[in-house]
Parts: C-alpha cells; structure tokens; sequence
C-alpha cells in the first residue's frame, strides 16, 4: 500500500495569552487567530481555509470559510467549556458540495477511489482502555447543504 503524505502551509495572524495562576487547574488561555489561509493538500485535492478564532478562558469561537475544488463551506461554532467538559456547536453551510471529495478527504482516499474500510477492535493494550480518564464532551450542529452531489448525481 502506497503512503501519501499531506502538505500543510499556514498563514495568520495570532495572539495568544497563558496565564498559569496559582491554584492548581488555574490555566487560562485567551486570544485570536485571523486565519489569512490554510491550505491543505491531500493527494489531488487541495483545501484552503480562512476565519478567525476567539479564544477566551472559557470558550472558543471560531468562523471558517473552506474552500475544496470549487466547492465552498462556511463553518461557525463555539467550543464552551473547553478545559473541563467541552460543549462544541459546529455549523456548516455550503451552496454546493461535491460529496465524493468531502468523503475523499476524510478518509484519505484521493478523489474518485473508495474509501479504506474502517477496522474496528480494541486498543493494543490488552483490550483496556489507555487511559481510565474520560472527559464529557458534548456536541452540536446543523449542517445546510442547497445543493449535494454524488458521483455526478445530484
């Protein structure tokens, strides 16, 4: 099986404060990042992305606009929460989405190839889990899609 590699350049603005305070747990993290473009390159398909993200000691916001091909999505949320359980509200909106790319891309396929198929099982640790600890996460979100294309079939 042939690896791919995947090609990441950035470029933004970004200002970010820690401060550690004095009780244990204290960490507090708040700042923006003006995303001028994030491109990724996955085998033939590219993505480039920009927005911003507002991050602040209890939550973060974010808005980005990505484009894949010629295909846009606008993505809004918040992420409330985000040290001790996060509440995450993820909105996408998009005109029209080729559908075979976005699949593409999240399983690594290059576009017009069937995507790997997931294997399930256990951790290599027994069949336990790495680590005990679990953390609550909530999530949300709506997804609008005006026009979806598959395989050339809307």
């Amino acid at each position: 099986m042939q690896k791919r590699t995947t090609n990441v350049t950035a470029v933004s603005d970004a200002e970010l404060k820690v401060s550690a305070g004095t009780e244990p747990g204290a960490l507090k993290f708040s700042g923006k990042a003006n995303i001028k473009s994030l491109d990724v390159v996955m085998g033939k398909i590219a993505t480039r992305t920009s927005g911003t993200i507002e991050v602040d000691p209890e939550n973060i916001n974010y808005t980005l606009n990505t484009t894949i091909g010629s295909d846009s999505v606008e993505t809004k949320g918040s992420v409330k929460n985000y040290l001790k359980a996060p509440d995450i509200r993820l909105d996408l909106y998009s005109k029209q989405l080729d559908l075979a790319k976005f699949m593409a891309l999240s399983s690594g396929a290059k576009h017009g190839e069937k995507p790997a198929p997931k294997t399930g099982g256990k951790a290599a640790t027994g069949g336990k889990a790495a680590d005990d600890k679990k953390m609550e996460i909530k999530a949300s979100g709506e997804i609008k899609v005006d026009t979806a294309l598959y395989e050339e079939i809307l």
